[in-house]
């Protein structure tokens, strides 16, 4: 279940802000997940948050990349 993951992010990161009160942190759809970071530093953070969910969650990150169609 990624809702508890989900929420951390949005509540411990800045992500990408749309104007002064909204900004967008992650967006999931099924198993994926795209986080909106906004510096290496929020990256590092947001890296530390998976940790302390996939320790508890058992989860592992699927880290492979896909080359973009050219």
């Amino acid at each position: 279940m990624l809702e508890p993951l989900l929420r951390s992010f949005q509540k411990k990161l800045t992500g990408y802000k749309l104007n002064n009160t909204l900004s967008l942190t992650c967006m999931a759809y099924a198993n994926d997940t795209v986080l909106f970071i906004n510096s290496p530093e929020e990256l590092q953070h947001s890296m530390q948050i998976y940790d302390q969910y996939a320790k508890v969650s058992n989860a592992k990150l699927n880290d492979k990349r896909k080359k973009p169609s050219e």
